[in-house]
Order: structure tokens, then sequence, then C-alpha cells
């Protein structure tokens, strides 16, 4: 099944979300879970998904 790429302002409307559950899931565990790592796979899977 192939969707269209998401708008920026789609991505807009979704990243605040993102962003609170990776800071959630952090704040639970601070010394197991990898902030920077996750984000970084997040962002290189909304972003480039944005680009196509």
């Amino acid at each position: 099944m192939n969707t269209p790429a998401p708008t920026s302002t789609e991505l807009l409307h979704v990243l605040p979300a993102v962003l609170d559950g990776l800071q959630m899931h952090w704040l639970m565990d601070p010394e197991r879970f990898d902030l920077r790592t996750q984000w970084a796979l997040v962002a290189d899977a909304l972003f480039t998904q944005g680009r196509r």
C-alpha cells in the first residue's frame, strides 16, 4: 500500500507528540534510555519520509 508522503504541516503536527513520547521515556529511565540515539532514529524516519 503506497501512501503519499506527509506534508511539512502534517509533520509539524506530529512532532510535538513524538518529542513528548521520547521525553517521557527518558524521564522514566534516564540511565537506560538514550535520548539522542532515539531522536536520531525518529528524525531520520520523519524527515527522510517527508522529502520523498
